[in-house]
């Protein structure tokens, strides 16, 4: 490939004017039609096509006539390049308005003679972008206000997000709106939900939800009742793991909603890098152990668990990163666990001298780093 004058190269999602690194048209256009590339002529209004099997394309105004409004079709995976060369000498070739190009700042692209724009297909957006609009990296960073004990030593306990305290590029926890039986147990239907035993679960509604369930309550998914599209809740994650549940009575009315707080979806595929920091205590005894890890679509991440050894009343502060290659749609969760019931993350409330904030059990980050 080569360098137009000021550094900029293909594929780096930047758009610039090669025919001033070269002398004369016939230079740039004999390079130009060196590239190998699919060639197209776009007449006004027309639709460029988006080649499967190279990520360049030469272009020519049809009928030396400037191409304006014209149509981008849409990529086919996230992260895909594709270069555009207009290789015509005299007119250029212009966007349509972004609601119908596909380009995500429309109007504004203008492919100039003989020159070239490079694009990056987002699949959160649907949309091209160039370097001078790229979207927002997808991030977000979630915590839990209130401090976290184990509850059952032989098993892995899910770690619950009660605060938002930022989204962007369509993170967020997993959510649906669902129905409810009255029976014992209560079922819970909410389609195709990939919910796992002892996520937590929080309710809410536009009218009454039935008797036995509280909005704004944390619920577990229960061991009994569970399928693709259906669950039964218990009290406690104990009761879940021991299949005791909630039973559902009365009368419901309104839209409702469930929001699994343990459950991260993610918006786009790429390199994703994971930041969280927790302050694990022993609430009595005289040591033991803690652990906490990252899982993956039910599955463990190998090799992602941080154990510390942890003394009665010191507070000791877990800080762990991770990159992950995550798929779009990918549910994630984080678990911890201790070699006793005693061992806790622990919330702290704000305070003075000196006057500081408070200190969440739990905080998590994460940010698209890579395609």
């Amino acid at each position: 490939m080569f360098e137009a004058s000021g550094g900029p190269k293909i594929g780096g999602n930047v758009r610039t004017d090669v025919a001033n690194t070269f002398t004369g048209n016939v230079a740039m256009a004999s390079l130009l039609s060196a590239i190998p590339a699919t060639v197209q002529d776009i007449a006004v209004g027309g639709t460029i096509t988006v080649p499967t099997n190279t990520f360049n394309k030469r272009l020519t105004a049809a009928a030396d006539v400037p191409a304006t409004g014209a149509i981008l079709a849409a990529g086919t995976v996230d992260g895909q390049i594709l270069n555009l060369f207009n290789v015509d000498t005299t007119d250029s070739i212009t966007f349509a308005a972004s609601a119908t190009s596909n380009v995500a700042d429309g109007a504004n692209d203008v492919i100039q003679p003989l020159s070239m724009i490079s694009l990056v297909w987002d699949s959160t957006s649907s949309l091209w972008y160039t370097g001078e609009n790229d979207p927002v990296a997808p991030y977000a960073t979630y915590s839990h206000s209130v401090t976290l004990t184990v509850p059952v030593v032989a098993n892995a306990n899910p770690v619950p997000f009660d605060t938002v305290d930022a989204e962007a590029g369509s993170f967020n926890q997993a959510t649906s709106t669902i129905t409810v039986t009255i029976a014992t147990p209560g079922v819970v239907t909410w389609t195709a939900h990939g919910l796992k035993i002892g996520d937590t679960i929080v309710f809410s509604t536009t009218g009454a939800l039935p008797t036995g369930i509280v909005a704004g309550t944390t619920y577990y998914v229960s061991t009994t009742g569970l399928a693709a599209n259906t669950f039964s809740i218990s009290t406690t994650l104990a009761n879940a793991i021991a299949g005791t549940n909630v039973a559902t009575t009365g009368t419901q009315s309104g839209v409702h909603t469930a929001n699994a707080l343990n459950v991260i979806v993610v918006p786009t595929a790429g390199d994703y890098t994971l930041a969280f920091s927790a302050i694990m205590d022993l609430a009595g005894g005289a040591a033991a152990n803690g652990y906490i890890w990252l899982n993956v679509n039910g599955t463990d991440v190998p090799r992602s668990n941080t154990d510390v050894t942890l003394a009665a009343a010191a507070h000791s502060v877990v800080s762990v990163t991770v990159t992950y290659a995550f798929a779009k749609n990918d549910k994630f969760r984080l678990y911890f666990g201790g070699s006793d019931t005693d061992v806790e993350m622990v919330a702290t409330a704000a305070a003075a001298s000196p006057t500081r904030p408070a200190s969440p059990a739990i905080i998590l980050s994460i940010v698209k780093v890579g395609r």
